[in-house]
């Protein structure tokens, strides 16, 4: 084989490696998607507004439970809409956005790994990120986060490639671009400004601040408001205020801690929350951050650079969030895929280490193996801790041989795996637990129960499970849902929000189910007293039913569903 032909066939199969590196991310991460029922609040609202696109083909206004609903912007309600579209209103359908996303970044991470260290660098890099316990969670729930981070992932990468090709990588800033517009339809500014706040310091440190020279500007700047520009001056047209809302009350306003009090957190919480979100990994992180630290000059550069740039991406996130009195942890997303490139190039490397690390994780997940039957009279009941606790003994002793071996790779690979099959095993084995945080329940048995002409109506806290999976608009009884803060909705609320003083003569007036969280039901009781009868309990919520006192006064008043 000629040096030509082994180039050409070097070219064609790196891509291809990365198509296989996506469709089994695809199939791993994806493995029963469905079985597990929508979280509430997130997930179940998200479903909620991708439905209510689809329904009535509105793909400028995202709405929930039939109120605007502005939050972020619609990329992923786009998406959600479309799979609703095409595989119906399923669980595994209003996931599947997240989990393309979550498998593109897998692939993106082994790209860049090959790119800079070799494709055993790539490989495992992206084995790390697949088996990263929050890349999984996420990249199987409905959040902007997954997108956002791919988003993010695509724009570094590519502006990266763009600095180190010089006149020859201009495409890759217009391809950055394009990536970061889209993140920007995502989740708003933070899209555009990571990745500056990365790339900016890594060409200063660097010493390559010129290659914002080769910078298209034109076409970079033409693309970016050709992604970003539509869809705002659209919903600002139908919404007027929509604009100015998102941008002060989801983003300055969230900064400043006024809004989502639930979320406030110290300035130092995401910096534990990265090492759990890195886990089984997280003894491993150190090591391969130091060694790309001192990575010295010499004969392989760009790779010294790719280190680099990879550490101020590790941190940046988390500096940048820390600065908000909001945090939630999914916040820290966007650190994993440097961390797995990270790693992968420690374990690649010739002469790389981590023995050590590999060998205490081995020890620890074993001995919590070992632990977890011993620990069944104290955990709820239904969990099945055995398999569990195999897996985690199994999978531990495993990589411990391995790493005793002095086969690194293996004893990654075994670990990669033992994360996996404990993923699913959890999933399987509490995802349809009374634990799991699920209307779905709840609003079935709401289903069995209902009459004709019966309203639902929620207590306190608005069902977002309720308006997904019964498909139409659900009252309140207390304080107006978060959801409804768009000043555009305060004409709109009446016939949907209710004080709760007003339950009584409301339910003894009209036909109606009404769905109570547990921990509401005394303060219900008092207001609505003998206006309703008790149902049933779900254990997630409790079931009432009106008791009319006139058929005559049925309906009367009462909005059309």
């Amino acid at each position: 084989m000629t040096p030509r032909s082994r180039s050409e066939t070097a070219r064609t199969a790196g891509p291809l490696v990365g198509a296989g590196v996506f469709l089994a991310a695809l199939a791993v991460l994806g493995f029963r998607l469905g079985a597990v029922p929508l979280m509430e609040p997130d997930e179940a609202r998200y479903a909620a507004v991708g439905q209510t696109m689809w329904g009535t083909q509105d793909f400028v206004t995202p709405r929930v439970n039939g109120f605007v609903y502005l939050d972020k912007p619609p990329l992923l309600h786009w998406l959600t809409a479309l799979s609703i579209g095409a595989f119906g209103p399923r669980e595994f359908a209003v996931r599947l956005g997240s989990l393309v996303a979550a498998a593109a970044g897998v692939a993106l991470v082994f790209a860049f790994g090959r790119q800079a260290s070799g494709q055993s660098a790539g490989l495992i890099s992206a084995l790390v990120l697949a088996a990263s316990v929050l890349w999984f969670a996420v990249g199987r729930v409905i959040r902007y986060d997954m997108l956002l981070t791919v988003c993010l992932t695509a724009t570094v990468w590519w502006g990266w490639l763009g600095s180190e090709r010089g006149r020859d990588g201009r495409r890759y800033y217009v391809y950055a671009a394009a990536a970061a517009g889209l993140g920007v339809l995502v989740k708003g500014p933070v899209a555009l400004a990571l990745p500056m706040l990365i790339l900016l310091p890594y060409l200063a440190l660097t010493r390559r601040l010129r290659a914002l020279l080769e910078v298209p500007w034109v076409a970079v700047l033409a693309l970016l408001a050709a992604i970003v520009v539509p869809w705002f001056a659209l919903c600002e047209h139908a919404n007027p205020g929509a604009a100015r809302f998102f941008l002060l009350h989801e983003n300055v306003a969230r900064v400043k801690g006024e809004i989502d009090e639930s979320h406030h957190q110290p300035w130092w919480y995401l910096g534990p929350v990265l090492l759990g979100a890195c886990l089984p990994w997280t003894l491993l992180l150190p090591g391969a951050a130091w060694c790309g630290s001192v990575t010295r000059k010499g004969a392989d550069e760009p790779q010294r650079r790719a280190c680099l740039l990879w550490l101020l991406w590790l941190l940046m996130p988390v500096l940048v969030f820390s600065l908000s009195k909001v945090k939630v942890v999914t916040y820290i997303l966007p650190s994993l895929p440097p961390a797995a490139l990270l790693i992968g190039r420690y374990f690649a490397a010739p002469g790389g280490g981590g023995r050590w690390p590999l060998l205490a994780t081995g020890v620890i997940l074993a001995a919590i193996g070992a632990a977890l039957p011993a620990l069944q009279p104290q955990l709820p009941d239904g969990l099945r801790i055995v398999p569990l606790a195999t897996a985690l003994a199994v999978g531990g002793l495993a990589t411990v041989t391995a790493a005793a071996w002095r086969k690194p790779p293996a004893a990654v690979a075994l670990l990669g795996a033992t994360a996996l099959v404990f993923y699913h095993l959890a999933i399987a084995t509490v995802g349809n637990s009374s634990l799991f945080p699920s209307d779905r329940a709840l609003v079935r048995r709401a289903e069995e129960l209902r009459r004709p002409g019966e309203r639902i109506y929620c207590v306190r806290k608005l069902s977002r499970g309720a308006a997904f999976y019964l498909d139409e608009r659900v009252a309140v009884f207390g304080a107006t849902p978060a959801e409804y803060d768009f000043p555009g909705n305060a004409d709109d609320l009446e016939g949907w929000v209710y004080p709760l003083e007003e339950a009584r003569p409301l339910l003894s007036s009209r036909p109606a189910l009404i769905l109570c969280r547990n921990r509401f039901e005394e303060e219900f009781l008092a207001r609505a007293g003998d206006s309703v009868v008790r149902l049933a309990d779900t254990g997630r919520g409790l079931i009432f039913r009106s008791v009319p006192a006139s058929a005559s006064d049925q309906g009367a008043g009462d909005p059309p569903p």
